[in-house]
């Protein structure tokens, strides 16, 4: 029913469902409301049932917020998100992705990758620019060719500008980048643009992202066609 809502006002994807998992100790650092409670295996529980339902809706659905936010130092809008250390994530919060990675394949599902450090992973830098956690995410869980957006690139712990951040996602193997202020896009679409001719982001990379869209918009029957 939420799904066929949704679907019925015009929307084709959804950035949900988190499947961050609270941490035994301690406060989550996103609002509690955001996560379902309960342990890993509740979390993939939950979130195979949307997946399934909003699948049969026809939306596209997006799990995040990869590698984990649950047990982060802080909450990544307004401060850096450090988590525990691979070891720890392989435990608990990556429990939900190794679990849904045959649903999410099955569905056309899309992860997001939240701007969190992990120790042991991304040499001090947040994901969303860590060619380690791109690849530990599509090599090692499992999710090869799935469609990887970012949160948000205006957010705190980001702490670098939106076209900047924007080329350094893309360079780790993100696919789509995502951020608030539309007044941004010609400075992002220019630094990629840029970026590609300098040799500094691979065309090849860029192509494929776009293709992966592409895909999804023809379903439904979109394009990107400037003259439409």
């Amino acid at each position: 029913e939420h799904g066929a809502t949704v679907r019925g006002v015009g929307v084709d994807m959804v950035l949900g469902p988190v499947i961050d998992v609270e941490p035994n100790l301690g406060d989550v650092p996103l609002q509690p409301s955001r996560f379902f409670a309960g342990p890993p295996e509740t979390v993939s529980t939950f979130g195979a049932a949307y997946l399934s339902g909003w699948e049969r809706a026809g939306l596209f659905a997006t799990l995040k917020h990869y590698p984990g936010h649950g047990a982060a130092s802080g909450d990544t809008h307004i401060t850096e998100g450090i988590t525990p250390s691979l070891s720890d994530l392989e435990a608990f919060d990556l429990k939900p992705y190794r679990d849904l990675v045959g649903a999410a394949a099955s569905t056309q599902v899309a992860v997001m990758i939240g701007h969190l450090t992990v120790p042991g992973l991304t040499d001090g830098v947040p994901a969303t620019r860590s060619p380690a956690a791109i690849s530990y995410l599509r090599n090692d869980l499992g999710y090869g060719d799935a469609l990887l957006i970012t949160d948000a690139l205006g957010m705190a712990a980001v702490g670098l500008p939106e076209p900047e951040a924007s080329v350094l996602a893309l360079q780790a193997g993100i696919d789509v980048v995502l951020f608030t202020l539309s007044s941004q896009t010609g400075s992002v679409i220019d630094a990629i643009e840029q970026a590609v001719a300098s040799g500094n982001l691979s065309e090849q990379h860029v192509t494929e992202a776009a293709g992966k869209v592409m895909a999804m918009l023809a379903r439904d029957g979109h394009t990107c066609d400037a003259n439409q």
